[in-house]
């Protein structure tokens, strides 16, 4: 397959066919800030929260209901149902901050600092 030249900040991501049969060309895709921060400190998926420092993170699309995601300075929320849209691109939360429920959605790549609740 033709490797395209990608832009600085970018990474060429090759081609793959989705669990549904469509096949996807390569393409070149951003690299966040979060993974070149990771990527200089040669640490794999971890993020800066401010006031709190740097933590292991996860991707969204790794989340399952009852897990509680931290935020910058210590707010915490406990996730309360994920659902994939149509496209597999963005999730839909449904999370549980101080007694309210809040409809998030966020890109299912996106990586957030997330933890198992102990009971």
């Amino acid at each position: 397959m033709y490797k395209k030249q990608c832009k600085e900040g970018e990474e060429w991501v090759e081609s793959y066919t989705k669990d549904d049969g469509t096949y996807v060309h390569g393409f070149c895709r951003k690299i966040t800030r979060n993974e070149r921060f990771s990527r200089a400190n040669n640490e794999p998926h971890s993020v800066h929260l401010i006031g709190m420092g740097n933590f292991k993170s996860m991707p969204v699309r790794d989340l399952e209901p009852g897990m509680v995601i931290v935020y910058n300075w210590g707010g915490t929320g406990v996730v309360k149902s994920i659902s994939p849209n149509k496209s597999g691109k963005t999730m839909d939360l449904v999370v549980v901050e101080n007694g309210k429920d809040y409809k998030v959605r966020k890109g299912s790549f996106t990586q957030i600092v997330a933890y198992k609740k102990k009971e």
